[in-house]
């Protein structure tokens, strides 16, 4: 994306060869990405958790933070097992998702999909671990706030729910909420998005209880 700048600065870029049987690989660096007056912010320390050892390379909990939420990295990789990478984090912050998706350093429809929300706050828990053929996660939303602007903006807030990730699916349990701002208003649903990554093709069996708020206010 041209309008889209990247400032990326690394230091302490060393193998510590000091150990024979254990070798410790340093790499800190932090940097911004900057589109339309908005910076998303990265910072990454190897905390001395890189290692190779027995002709394979270890990363144990190694932390990226990316503005106000952090995650982790867990990792082995060797030529003859091929690689497993873990990325975990706890209470990550929507909003810093949504961030750095705006910035289209990865191509994605975020926008798609804003345009029917409008002031997103709350933060997820997750976990999602890649091999060279599988990937396989879960997302566990703690909270989730905002805005529907196709219905006379009426808010609502997820109290739960569940992402379960595999190769090519989504399969969404157990979310509940409710709107208005009144927990009486409740909704739940579950659901699946198939083909994910391409078609997106998506399921959604809801039940809500509509009240005279719904009927009144914004139909």
């Amino acid at each position: 994306d041209n309008g889209t700048k990247v400032r990326l600065k690394a230091t302490n870029l060393n193998v510590d060869n000091t150990q024979k049987i254990e070798r410790f690989v340093h790499i800190n660096f932090d940097g911004e990405i900057i589109k339309n007056k908005r910076t998303v912010t990265f910072s990454f320390k190897d905390e001395d958790k890189i290692v190779i050892k027995n002709k394979h390379i270890y990363v144990n909990d190694c932390p990226l933070t990316i503005n106000q939420s952090k995650m982790f990295f867990n990792a082995e990789a060797s030529r003859e097992k091929g690689y497993r990478l873990t990325v975990y984090a706890k209470r990550f912050f929507i909003s810093d998702v949504i961030k750095l998706l705006k910035t289209n350093v990865v191509e994605n429809n975020i926008d798609d999909v804003l345009i029917f929300l409008k002031r997103i706050n709350g933060d997820f828990d997750f976990s999602v671990t890649l091999t060279k053929n599988d990937i396989t996660g879960n997302i566990k939303l703690n909270k989730l706030s905002s805005k529907l602007t196709a219905l006379a903006n009426m808010p609502f807030t997820l109290s739960q729910g569940n992402i379960q990730i595999t190769k090519n699916n989504l399969i969404l349990k157990d979310f509940k909420g409710f709107y208005d701002n009144k927990p009486s208003n409740e909704f739940s649903f579950n659901g699946t998005v198939a083909d994910y990554m391409k078609t997106v093709d998506t399921n959604i069996d809801m039940t809500a209880l509509l009240t005279n708020d719904f009927v009144g206010k914004y139909l």
